[in-house]
């Protein structure tokens, strides 16, 4: 994964946040970097990978992957592609639909939404990745020892898988026909997850077209 992975328009409810968004990899980091960027927000702005579409409400509250911005150089952000207990770019970061931006100084104060942290824009991410585990078919192959949790079904397929007491990792991989590759694909936001660590209740996601959904 190296050059220009991914782009991004930004568009604002006033109009007057505008400019382009350009995430890089090279090495073990990947850059985002605007461009032609104009804002009215005066202080630090802070940028946030998030799963849901550019046009959800409050999306800068809920579940993102924060940059890091560079010192010393406006407008940059990095973040290592090696995140410790998993990152966005340790499987295929797809999933990551939109690009928040948004003004340090902001946070809590009043707005027309209610969002504690509103956004001055977002960009939709159009990606230059070739997409990878494509033809992934998911099967129930029955409940065994160590995977005897509850799936439910959406248009014939497994849909959720939820951890039952004693389930392993290994098992539930089993019993679907998935690799740990394949888990992870469909599963990016839980990378930390072990068998040590496997929580009851704990609800996996199963469908290719619905790894981009973010914890609740």
């Amino acid at each position: 994964m190296n050059g220009v992975i991914a782009t991004g328009t930004f568009t604002s409810a006033d109009g007057r946040t505008t400019g382009e968004v350009v995430l890089t990899a090279a090495g073990n980091t990947v850059t985002a970097a605007l461009q032609s960027f104009t804002t009215p927000a005066v202080g630090r702005l802070e940028l946030q990978l998030s799963p849901h579409p550019v046009d959800v409400t409050c999306a800068a509250d809920s579940w993102s992957f924060v940059m890091n911005q560079d010192a010393g150089t406006p407008n940059t952000w990095t973040l290592p592609i090696a995140v410790p207990n998993g990152g966005p770019f340790d499987v295929d970061p797809t999933y990551l639909r939109t690009v928040i931006v948004r003004a340090d100084a902001d946070a809590g104060k009043p707005n027309v939404d209610g969002c504690v942290y509103p956004a001055l824009a977002a960009a939709r991410l159009d990606w230059n990745l070739a997409p990878s585990h494509t033809g992934l078919v998911v099967s129930d192959h029955g409940a065994r020892d160590h995977a005897t949790g509850a799936v439910t079904m959406a248009d014939g397929r497994p849909s959720t898988y939820t951890v039952a007491p004693g389930d392993t990792l290994e098992a539930i991989e089993s019993r679907f026909g998935l690799t740990a590759d394949d888990f992870r694909y469909l599963n990016p936001f839980d990378g930390a997850v072990t068998t040590e660590t496997l929580r009851y209740g704990t609800v996996f996601n199963l469908t290719p077209a619905h790894r981009g959904a973010p914890p609740s």
